[in-house]
């Protein structure tokens, strides 16, 4: 696919976020170092893992959605103006559909897909994972937007337009998150958020 063709492709399927973002990641402390070292810098996250969505950080808007992945956990913000690909589950075959209009109508956003004029290639002539690489690296988005279970996560490529809050309390942030939303059950690992709770002296 021609580099022009990419360009057009990443600008007609992303969206300038109208607000900031609330992110969460939960690591590894080696990798938690690294990761909050990168916030606000132009390094970026080019060089993570590769997933569903390519190469780079994976972040939830849900603070417990990622909670199986290690033991702590990095709240960061995305600032508004930032523009993120939308892997529209129709397309990209990550997610479904119902699920992300449902995460984009929680959120007060309004995106739709291109009418007409840009389109994704036959499903099967592509790896999706490769495509959003080839996007991202060719365009001018800092993450690209998919639905995971029943939340909206990020992935993150540039670090530049990231921030955090060094005076919060975590603790007290998932805590409060854990109460207020129990019908928000981690995917693969329904059991963490009670552990967590017992493990920081809050009982069940």
């Amino acid at each position: 696919m021609t580099t022009t063709r990419l360009q057009s492709m990443a600008a007609g399927f992303s969206l300038v976020t109208p607000d900031s973002l609330s992110l969460w990641h939960w690591t590894e402390p080696a990798k938690k170092k690294v990761i909050m070292g990168r916030i606000g810098t132009t390094v970026g996250f080019a060089d993570f893992s590769e997933g569903a969505c390519g190469r780079g950080l994976y972040t939830s808007l849900s603070a417990i959605d990622l909670i199986d992945r290690g033991n702590e956990v990095v709240h960061l913000h995305l600032q508004a103006g930032s523009r993120l690909l939308m892997v529209y589950p129709e397309f990209s075959r990550v997610g479904f559909v119902e699920l992300f209009e449902m995460g984009l109508k929680r959120l007060g956003w309004h995106w739709s897909p291109p009418e007409q004029g840009l389109s994704y290639p036959a499903p099967e002539t592509y790896k999706t994972s490769t495509l959003i690489n080839e996007l991202l690296d060719a365009g001018t988005c800092d993450g690209c937007l998919f639905s995971f279970g029943m939340n909206l996560a990020v992935m993150l490529r540039t670090s530049n337009r990231t921030w955090m809050d060094p005076e919060e309390d975590l603790v007290m942030l998932i805590k409060d998150h854990i109460l207020r939303h129990p019908e928000d059950i981690p995917m693969l690992a329904p059991d963490k958020p009670a552990q967590w709770l017992r493990q920081n002296s809050y009982g069940t």
